[in-house]
């Protein structure tokens, strides 16, 4: 991800709408880079559809992230 967003100087969304397991290494990696994108004032928004895994997880450990209908989670 680091390189898709170029070190993070780039905004970037992450869609986890096919993820089906996010174990705590995978949050662990997401929130690094949600506070390196802060550091940078860069945006990373998380995409994870309402009732998939990645959902639950981030409601969860209270990631922000949307939903894909609109809404925020």
């Amino acid at each position: 991800m680091s390189g898709s967003s170029r070190g993070g100087v780039q905004s970037l969304t992450v869609d986890l709408t096919e993820v089906t397991l996010l174990a705590s290494a995978g949050v662990q990696v997401l929130h690094r880079m949600r506070d390196q994108f802060i550091g940078q004032r860069q945006q990373l928004s998380l995409l994870a559809p309402s009732g998939s895994p990645a959902h639950a997880v981030l409601e969860l450990v209270q990631l922000p992230h949307l939903d894909g209908d609109g809404g925020d989670g």
